[in-house]
C-alpha cells in the first residue's frame, strides 16, 4: 500500500481513521478479509452485502472482534463498481493504449482496473480473457492490507471521481463482456426476489429512458414485469413512482456521467420525507450550513438522519460530501461522536474541561459481590457490573444471592425475563428457610418493552438477564440506556454468553461499558475485566476461580488465582 493514501490510525485528533476510513467515505460496500488457505477469503457470511452497505458499528465490530489483515469491497452494482483483474505486468499494455492506469496492484504483482459500473448486469467471472477476470455484481476483491505474500498497493485511490468510465473499457474487453453478458430484462418465467425488486426495476427503468420512452412507456413495462416476475409483486403505486421518476431524468442520457439509478433512488427517498423534496443535482449544502444545525441542537446528541432531513441530503454522493465534512468538524473539534453509536454527535463546548481540584472523592460502596469479588474490587456510583453466562451456569442463582447479601441494605430492584413468580418465591426460601417470604425487602418487575424508562436511580438494579439480538452491537446501547438512568445507583447486568467465547453474544460491545466484566462457564469464573481493584498491585483481572453450585441456589468457590505464569504478566 502507498504510504499515506490510506492512513493508519492517527493519534492527535478527535477522528480515528482506520484502514477501511476512505473505502467507507467512498460509499462502498466494505468487508473484513484475510481468511481462508490462501489468506484472501472474506472473514465473515458476506451475501447480505450484496445488497446492503454495512453499518459502521459492523466495521468496527469485525476490526475489534476478527482483526483483519486486509479489507475489501463487494463489487458490482451495491458498489457502482466493476474491477478488471490482469494477473500479469505485461497484460497492462491494452490498457496503456487507452491511456488508462491501474488502481491497485495486488501481491503477486497483478492490477486491478476500476469502472464505474453501467447500470446492467454485469457477471463476475474467472478467465474471461486468459489472465483476466471480472469482479462484477456479487464479486469480492481485496483492496488494503496484508497477506502472507506480500500487500496490496494502492496507486490510484479510488475514490468515485478516480474510477473510469464504462466506455474507456479496451475493445477486447468489452467484445469479451458482450458475448457473456445479458442486458435483456426479466422475461416472462424469471422470479425477481424480493430483496431485488427495487434495483431490478430502477435499473430497468433507467435503460428505457435512455432509449427514449416516455413515462407511460416505461410504468407499462415496468407493471408488466412487476406482475409476472417479482415475488411478491410491488404495490402498482411503487411501480408507477420508479417509473415517474425516471421519466423526469432527461432522456437519452449518457449514464456514465450521472446515475439514473441515484437519481431515481434519491426522488424515491424524498417523497418519504416530504413531498416538497427539491431533487438536487449539485452539492445543496456547505460546512456553515452544519455548522448552523450544529449549533441549534446545542450540546445534546443528534442523528445524522436529523441533519440529512433538515438539509434535505438525500443522494449517495450528497452524503458522501456530508461524512466529509462532518469528519472535519471532528478533527477540529467541533462536533464528537457518541462513544457508541457511530451515527449520533454533538457539539463540544468551549468549556469542556473536567474540574478535578474541587471534587470531592467518592468512597467505595458497601455492596456483596459473588465469590468475594467485592474483597477485590471497588464499586462506585453509577458503575455497571457484567457476568456474562452460558445456558444453566447460575446466572439467575448469582442473582438471587446478591439479593440475599444486599437486601438489608441497598433499595434493590430485581429485573428479570428468566424467572416466574412462583420459582422465585421457590429460590428465596432455599437460600433462607427461616425468612419469612414477607420480610424480603426488594421488588421485582419483568423485562418487557419501555422498561428501560421505568428504571429508578440511585438504587441497586439486578438485570436477568438482558437478552442481545441482532444486530448484535446493540447490547451497548441497551447498556448506554441503563447508564443514563442508574444515576449515582448500580447495575449488576446478566448477559448470555456461548461455551467457546469470552464476551457475551454482544462480543466487544458488550465489555465497553462495565466497569467490572466475569464471564462464568459450568464450573468456573473469569475475570475479563475489574477497572477498579482495591489492590492495584494484585488486580482481579485475568484470574479465574473455580465454583460448584448445589440445590440450583447455594456456591461454594475457590480463590481467584491465574490459570498460568503468562496469566499474571
Amino acid at each position: 500500500m502507498t504510504e499515506g493514501i490510506i492512513p493508519q490510525t492517527q493519534k492527535g485528533t478527535s477522528i480515528e481513521l482506520t484502514p477501511y476510513t476512505l473505502l467507507v467515505s467512498f460509499a462502498y460496500s466494505v468487508i473484513p478479509s484475510g481468511g481462508g488457505p490462501t489468506g484472501k477469503a472474506p472473514l465473515i457470511a458476506w451475501e447480505q452485502y450484496q445488497h446492503v452497505t454495512p453499518e459502521i458499528e459492523d466495521l468496527q465490530a469485525w476490526e475489534q472482534e476478527l482483526k483483519p489483515s486486509m479489507w475489501g469491497i463487494v463489487t458490482g452494482a451495491i458498489s457502482y463498481v466493476v474491477i478488471i483483474d490482469i494477473d500479469k505486468p505485461e497484460l497492462r499494455t491494452m490498457f496503456d493504449k487507452s491511456g488508462l492506469l491501474p488502481h491497485i496492484q495486488t501481491p503477486r504483482g497483478g492490477f486491478h482496473y476500476w469502472f464505474r459500473h453501467p447500470g446492467h448486469s454485469v457477471k463476475t467471472m474467472a478467465g474471461l480473457l486468459p489472465g483476466i477476470d471480472v469482479r462484477g455484481d456479487g464479486g469480492f476483491v481485496n483492496v488494503i492490507g496484508k497477506r502472507k505474500d506480500g500487500e496490496y498497493k494502492v496507486l490510484i485511490p479510488p475514490s468515485p471521481d478516480a474510477i473510469y468510465p464504462w466506455e474507456k473499457l479496451p475493445g477486447q474487453i468489452t467484445h469479451a463482456l458482450d458475448g457473456q453478458r445479458s442486458q435483456a430484462p426479466p422475461i416472462e418465467g424469471e422470479t425477481i426476489p424480493e430483496h431485488k425488486r427495487n434495483t431490478t426495476l430502477i435499473r430497468l427503468a433507467g435503460s428505457l429512458r435512455r432509449q427514449g420512452l416516455s413515462q407511460e412507456a416505461i410504468e407499462a413495462a415496468l407493471q408488466g414485469i412487476n406482475n409476472k416476475s417479482c415475488k411478491p409483486p410491488l404495490e402498482e403505486r411503487e411501480v408507477a413512482s420508479i417509473a415517474r421518476s425516471a421519466a423526469k431524468y432527461p432522456a437519452g442520457i449518457n449514464n456514465t456521467d450521472t446515475s439514473i439509478r441515484d437519481y431515481i433512488l434519491s426522488a424515491n427517498l424524498a417523497s418519504d420525507f416530504t413531498k416538497n423534496s427539491q431533487k438536487i443535482h449539485k452539492m445543496p449544502f456547505g460546512i456553515e450550513d452544519i455548522r448552523e444545525f450544529v449549533r441549534s441542537q446545542g450540546f445534546k446528541y443528534w442523528e445524522v438522519r436529523t441533519l440529512d432531513y433538515e438539509l434535505g441530503i438525500i443522494a449517495t454522493e450528497h452524503k458522501r460530501y456530508r461524512w466529509r465534512l462532518l469528519s472535519l468538524l471532528q478533527e477540529k473539534e467541533e462536533i464528537e461522536q457518541h462513544p457508541t453509536d457511530g451515527k449520533k454527535y454533538r457539539q463540544i463546548s468551549p468549556n469542556d474541561t473536567i474540574d478535578y481540584k474541587s471534587v470531592t472523592l467518592t468512597k467505595p460502596l458497601d455492596l456483596w459481590l459473588p465469590f468475594d469479588i467485592h474483597r477485590h474490587f471497588n464499586t462506585y456510583p453509577g458503575n455497571l457490573l457484567d457476568f456474562a453466562g452460558v445456558t444453566d451456569s447460575g446466572k439467575t442463582a448469582l442473582a438471587v444471592n446478591i439479593i440475599r447479601n444486599n437486601d438489608d441494605k441497598w433499595d434493590i430492584e430485581y429485573w428479570t425475563n428468566e424467572v416466574s413468580a412462583e420459582e422465585l418465591n421457590e429460590r428465596l426460601q432455599n437460600i433462607e428457610p427461616g425468612k419469612y417470604i414477607e420480610d424480603w425487602n426488594f421488588k421485582a418487575k419483568p423485562i418487557q418493552p419501555g422498561y428501560l424508562q421505568k428504571i429508578r436511580p440511585d438504587i441497586l438494579s439486578i438485570f436477568d438477564y438482558i437478552d442481545v439480538g441482532d444486530p448484535f452491537y446493540r447490547i451497548s446501547e441497551e447498556q448506554q440506556a441503563i447508564h443514563d438512568a442508574i444515576g449515582k445507583g448500580v447495575a449488576i447486568i446478566f448477559l448470555q454468553k456461548d461455551e467457546a467465547r469470552v464476551l457475551a453474544r454482544g462480543k466487544g460491545f458488550s465489555a465497553q461499558l462495565p466497569r467490572l466484566y466475569v464471564s462464568m462457564g459450568m464450573k468456573s469464573a473469569y475475570c475479563y475485566k475489574a477497572k477498579t481493584p482495591k489492590n492495584p498491585s494484585n488486580p482481579l483481572k485475568g484470574k479465574t476461580c473455580n465454583f460448584t453450585l448445589t440445590n440450583g441456589i447455594h456456591f461454594t468457590f475457590s480463590e481467584w488465582r491465574y490459570e498460568s505464569e503468562s496469566d499474571a504478566k
